[in-house]
Formats: C-alpha cells, structure tokens, sequence
C-alpha cells in the first residue's frame, strides 16, 4: 500500500512538464498568433542548453484500520537540464520535438527535510519525439496598462 503511494507520488508527465514550460515563453508565443498561426507551414525553434524546473507538493494519506490519521505533504522538485532542443511548431501547435541529450535532477523532502536526491547521467534521445496532434501554444496575454 505504501509503495503504491509512493510510485504515485512520482507519476509526472516530463513531457508535460517540459512543452509547458515552453509554450510559456514569450518568444514561442508568436507561433500562436497571426501569420504564423494561419500558416501551414512546420517552423523551425531551436533553443540552446536551458533548465526547465517543476516543483509539486503532493499529500499521502494515512490509515489505520479504514479511520484517517494523518497527512503527510511531500515537496518534490524536478530540475531537467536540456542541450540544444529542437521544436517543430505547426498552426500554434508543437508538432514534434528533438533534445540532444538531457540530464534530470530530482529532490524530495518532506517537512523541511531532504529525503532523497538523485541526479541521472547525461541521457541521449536518439530521434524525435512525434506528439500526434500537437500540444497548443497558448496566445500571449493582451495586458493593457494605463
């Protein structure tokens, strides 16, 4: 019961995690506008080595004999350091994308102590990764300040 929790705790989509974190920035964000957004063309991002980090806070629940007797809040922090990256962007949508190579960092703790800490060997990703029908780029937000 405790290990189903646990692998739960960890159950994060990095890609996910990682075309969010893109389609945030602002440079991206002229792939869902105008032109470009119109045009059936596949463009072309390239980004350089960049961090991407996700922290979440999930709550494992226990018991004792079906009654509830405490909560326990985790903080996990999921740091992914990319080499050059590739983005193949079509009508607002990232269509497909090619990292170089990776490395992930991830911490645990739990109350202000560190559980766990784990760092990978440099990963390599041989190919591009196809995300069927796109994952949309959100237009930019249209502030006006007076």
């Amino acid at each position: 019961l405790v290990t189903r929790a646990a692998d739960r705790l960890f159950d994060v989509s990095l890609m996910e995690i990682m075309v969010g974190a893109w389609a945030k920035m602002v440079a991206l964000q002229e792939y869902a506008t105008g032109e470009k957004l119109l045009s059936k063309k596949t463009h072309k991002f390239v980004l350089s080595e960049h961090k991407i980090t996700s922290k979440h806070s999930p709550k494992i629940e226990l018991f004792v004999y079906d009654q509830s007797v405490a909560e326990v809040k985790v903080d996990i922090s999921l740091t992914l350091v990319l080499a050059k990256t590739i983005l193949r962007i079509r009508q607002g949508r990232i269509m497909e994308v090619k990292i170089a190579g990776c490395r992930a960092i991830g911490k645990a703790s739990c109350y202000g102590q560190e559980i766990i800490e784990e760092q990978t060997k440099e990963l390599e990703f041989p190919g591009a990764i196809k995300l069927g029908d796109g994952i949309e780029i959100p237009p930019p937000l249209n502030v006006n300040v007076a």
